[in-house]
């Protein structure tokens, strides 16, 4: 049965929560269940396509197993003769993209416990052996409170160690990832462990903290390029007020030698939890912040 219609397989849709060229997700119940749940599944003009099949039956291989309060759970898997989807539990919440599009300054109150709680979900993950390689803030559910949950697991890979270098790839092959956020070895091709997820991890806290991307380029060459040259920009720069201890710490997650990075997610946790944000000791007020958010927000040139 196509999306659109009232069901997907035994699932009632309610609402839709998110949509994309390839992927509908919906807020969806069975009959006679009052359990809400999540459907995410394949849009009709992409029913047949094999990489988009592939991807969402990895998602539900990589999800399946995983159990833990920071991410979210993937319950099952469905393909039939029209339509392929996952089920995952509901968590009431946008994801933190969709929350920073509306300008909404709780986020940067609650930037503290957001970083915390979304940087818990990773280490998760990485301690079962998976690099997640999108970390972005469209792949974190959060909550007012400051909960978090890491979603979406279609690009994971199992982690590799290796100290050679892997296939160079070329700026025009196929590079899976989001380029705002991608670490210089996931551009090489090279071999991936948890430190190509702290180097993402670290541009998106980057973002958090400043309203901006720590790169941008007129086109996809020119991006991946500056991840791959372009020295690392500075919090300090943008923001004054930003503690330089913690303005450091950002810097070395976005080394781009990945030995030069905090080596997982405990060793950023146990450096994160005591560091001082801001100079001042506390995040903006949200007088401070009003300025900002009537400007509204700026779409990067490439993504």
């Amino acid at each position: 049965m196509s999306v659109g219609s009232d069901y997907v397989g035994p699932f009632r849709l309610i609402r839709q929560l998110n949509s994309g060229l390839r992927m509908q997700v919906w807020e969806a119940k069975r009959d006679g269940d009052p359990e809400r749940v999540v459907v995410k599944a394949i849009n009709d003009k992409f029913r047949n396509d094999r990489e988009q099949l592939q991807h969402l039956k990895h998602e539900y291989e990589v999800g399946k197993e995983l159990r833990d309060p920071n991410v979210i759970e993937i319950r099952e898997h469905h393909a039939t003769g029209d339509i392929a989807y996952i089920v995952m539990e509901y968590f009431d919440a946008l994801n933190l993209k969709q929350h920073l599009w509306q300008g909404e300054t709780w986020v940067t109150l609650q930037l503290q416990p957001i970083i915390e709680n979304m940087a818990k979900g990773l280490g998760y993950l990485h301690r079962k052996g998976w690099v997640h390689r999108d970390v972005k803030p469209d792949n974190f559910l959060v909550t007012r409170d400051g909960d978090a949950k890491l979603i979406d697991f279609s690009l994971a890979v199992k982690i590799k160690r290796s100290r050679g270098l892997g296939t160079l790839l070329g700026f025009r092959s196929k590079v899976q990832g989001t380029r705002s956020y991608m670490s210089p070895e996931q551009i090489r091709g090279e071999p991936l462990d948890e430190r190509a997820d702290i180097y993402s991890f670290g541009c998106m806290i980057f973002q958090l903290v400043t309203g901006k991307l720590p790169y941008t380029g007129v086109n996809a060459d020119d991006l991946l390029k500056k991840h791959l040259t372009a020295p690392i920009p500075s919090l300090q720069s943008h923001n004054p007020d930003v503690h330089p201890d913690f303005a450091g710490m950002v810097a070395r997650m976005m080394a781009k030698t990945k030995d030069k990075r905090p080596e997982n997610m405990a060793m950023f946790l146990r450096e994160f939890r005591p560091i001082r944000m801001y100079q001042t000791g506390k995040a903006p007020t949200e007088e401070s912040l009003a300025a900002v958010e009537k400007r509204g927000p700026k779409r990067p040139v490439i993504d």
